[in-house]
């Protein structure tokens, strides 16, 4: 396997980059386990030759009546390929043993060169550089750690390790902004595929773990995450301060609000639903009420709709399906079977609940819509949050026409 004699495309892998230097660059970023089998195949071969095969399989891209089916390279290679390409798809497929397609190799190919881990050779074929040959002969060593970090992966995987376990979108908001500081991404769908892509990667080489569409850091994952992650920066940690005083401020709001007395609580909700622009709110808890504790109006489009709340406290989880479920829990609302879209034409902008008057499917988007109370405390003594949203917390549930505790 030849190698490169010119030092001066081999950057050292040993220096971290510096906050400001990180830049997120591949879009289709690759599994490294195929990486490497490539960066096996690759040397020795020009980058005519590589680049060659891709715009040969980019023009393979047949028919709607007659689409490419690129499942089975050991089936299209020979039928659809000659020459240098079909040779090199050939290699790739059979040295990776069936792991590697061909077809989809751009990503990889753009790694190596945007970091150097194959370079020209005088000769004109391609060789590793230092850092590709460190990153084949060691998983999770210094080359792989280099590009984890230029590319993402260690912030990713912090916040997994912050947030998870969670579902990809329980990470969406986090991974746009360090995209927003660190690429020039900003579509929503690229920074969808570009997490995607990146916990793939993850989770190909053990460092998080799914269990039902859920995505949790590893124990593997929090020793790299050790010595892998750079050192923060200032903004990092203004950002660390302001999380755990974040935390700090819910805790304290979330045992106030368990302390107070029924009657307060009750008026405290009621306050809540008059900043958030109801009108004719009247608190109603006593004795008799029926469950209900504060009624409150609120106009959506044309038509005032009446909402009745009950607020409960629960420091226990509540489970709301199944057997779980507390006595006299109402099982969540469905959508309504009737439609009224053509009387109510701004049902769908708010989230497809059915707002006829009478209707006992009203607002279920509402329900949907919940957010913590200690959130919405929080948000209203900063003078933020948003309208028509049910307020709930991790203790502390209030929803439109009922409520529960979580």
């Amino acid at each position: 396997m030849p190698d490169s004699g010119n030092t001066s495309h081999q950057a050292t892998a040993d220096t971290p980059p510096h906050e400001d230097s990180r830049r997120v660059r591949i879009p289709l970023f690759p599994v490294y386990r195929e990486l490497r089998h490539l960066l096996r195949v690759w040397p020795g071969r020009s980058k005519a030759q590589v680049t060659g095969l891709h715009s040969t399989l980019a023009q393979l891209t047949g028919t709607p009546k007659n689409p490419v089916d690129w499942t089975d390279p050991a089936s299209w290679i020979p039928a659809k390929l000659k020459g240098d390409a079909r040779k090199l798809a050939h290699d790739i497929w059979t040295t990776s043993r069936g792991e590697v397609n061909p077809r989809h190799t751009g990503g990889h190919w753009l790694l190596t060169q945007k970091y150097e881990l194959l370079v020209e050779g005088s000769d004109g074929s391609l060789a590793l550089t230092d850092r590709g040959r460190d990153f084949i002969k060691h998983r999770l060593g210094e080359s792989e750690s280099f590009l984890d970090v230029q590319e993402g992966l260690v912030e990713l995987l912090t916040i997994v390790a912050d947030s998870g376990p969670a579902q990809i979108r329980g990470f969406e908001e986090a991974w746009a902004e360090f995209l927003e500081r660190h690429s020039r991404s900003r579509a929503p769908s690229t920074i969808r595929d570009t997490l995607r892509r990146r916990l793939n990667n993850l989770l190909d080489r053990g460092l998080i773990e799914r269990e039902r569409a859920k995505y949790t850091v590893t124990d593997d994952g929090l020793s790299y995450l050790e010595r892998a992650a750079p050192e923060p920066g200032p903004r990092q940690k203004i950002q660390k301060l302001a999380k755990e005083q974040e935390a700090a401020v819910r805790e304290s709001l979330r045992e106030y609000l368990l302390q107070m007395d029924p009657k307060g609580f009750e008026e405290l909700v009621g306050r809540l639903l008059e900043e958030m622009n109801y009108q004719n709110v009247g608190v109603v808890g006593q004795s008799g009420d029926g469950g209900v504790d504060v009624v409150a109006e609120i106009q959506l489009g044309v038509t005032s709709v009446r909402e009745v709340v009950q607020a409960k406290r629960h420091k226990r989880t509540i489970h709301t399906e199944g057997p779980g479920r507390p006595p006299g829990l109402p099982l969540p609302i469905q959508r309504c079977p009737r439609d009224h879209r053509r009387d109510f034409p701004f049902r769908e902008r708010r989230g497809g609940g059915c707002v006829r008057p009478g209707c006992r499917a009203d607002h279920p988007h509402r329900w949907r819509q919940a957010h913590r109370l200690v959130d919405r405390v929080r948000n209203r003594c900063a003078g933020a949050g948003d309208r028509g949203a049910g307020l709930r917390s991790g203790g502390i549930v209030v929803g439109g026409w009922w409520g529960r505790g979580v």
